[in-house]
């Protein structure tokens, strides 16, 4: 059985993949492909690793597991998705010694450990860290940069570099990365690698997060020109989503202040040009599929 693990990072997706993908569960049962809610599979599966963390795990854990979180999903599933933003760590976890998830690779190493006889395919979106680290503050309910950073240096962060432990780690995991800035222009074709579905195959929910981004008048002239145009192929809507984003795209949306204690436009200015140099570096890791517009 393929597994998706859909391990975040923090404050990016928001479990919102997960249910986009379960209004179209009809479709994806006829698939055999399975999308538990997280109340059936986050707590049994922490609680199983934290076991692993001082024993092997029982031969039949797996068994007990995949019971627990297929309850009410299609018998002989060929795909499980499971989405976990904080697979890899808190808050308060996230960043240490001027790296992103220093307890990345010991999760992943139980998980795989839990689920021997499958395979499991890592789906991860980035995010800016000028963006990122305030929203780590948030969430940590702190406005104290150092709960987060310990003494890290956020220009020393670079994602490349935890993809490649993961990279050096699992040889032959595959892994689907993006950047959650980009998720509006290509949560259709995220929803469809969730079940290996072609571009052309229709997927309600596919414009949501191009609905969270325009203008009611400018989602509802999108979606006219969606339906006066259905032979575009899936480069010509990109261009036209551009196009309506730049029209039509809500400040209070596209637009994100950062105030962070001791950071000025400097800071965010170079955080973000290193963010996205490092795709580059991404791009080149073997196994890594990076989802761009």
């Amino acid at each position: 059985m393929r597994i998706i693990l859909h391990a975040g990072a923090n404050k990016t997706d928001e479990d919102h993949l997960l249910f986009s993908l379960r209004r179209n569960l009809n479709l994806h049962h006829q698939n055999k492909i399975a999308l538990p809610l997280p109340k059936n599979y986050r707590r049994p599966l922490r609680q199983h690793m934290m076991l692993s963390n001082h024993t092997a795990p029982d031969a039949d854990a797996r068994d007990i597991l995949l019971d627990l979180f297929l309850n009410g999903e299609p018998e002989e599933c060929r795909t499980l998705y499971m989405g976990i933003p904080g697979f890899f760590g808190a808050p308060k976890e996230t960043i240490q010694n001027n790296a992103f998830y220093p307890h990345a690779l010991s999760n992943l190493v139980r998980f795989v450990e839990l689920f021997p006889e499958d395979q499991t395919h890592l789906f991860f979106a980035l995010r800016n860290p000028a963006t990122f680290i305030p929203a780590l503050m948030a969430e940590a309910k702190t406005d104290n940069l150092n709960f987060i950073m310990n003494k890290s240096d956020p220009r020393a962060l670079r994602w490349s570099d935890l993809l490649k432990s993961v990279r050096e780690r699992f040889s032959a995991l595959p892994m689907t990365i993006w950047c959650t800035e980009d998720t509006p222009f290509i949560w259709g074709q995220l929803m469809r690698l969730v079940g290996g579905f072609s571009p052309s195959t229709p997927m309600v929910g596919s414009y949501s997060l191009m609905e969270s981004i325009l203008s009611e008048e400018g989602f509802t002239r999108f979606q006219a020109y969606l339906e006066k145009h259905p032979e575009m192929n899936e480069r010509q809507k990109r261009k036209v989503m551009f196009a309506f984003a730049e029209r039509f795209g809500r400040a209070d949306v596209l637009e994100q202040d950062v105030n962070v204690p001791g950071w000025d436009a400097q800071m965010v200015y170079d955080l973000t040009a290193q963010y996205e140099a490092d795709l580059a570096n991404i791009n080149d890791i073997s196994g890594v599929r990076l989802v761009l517009p």
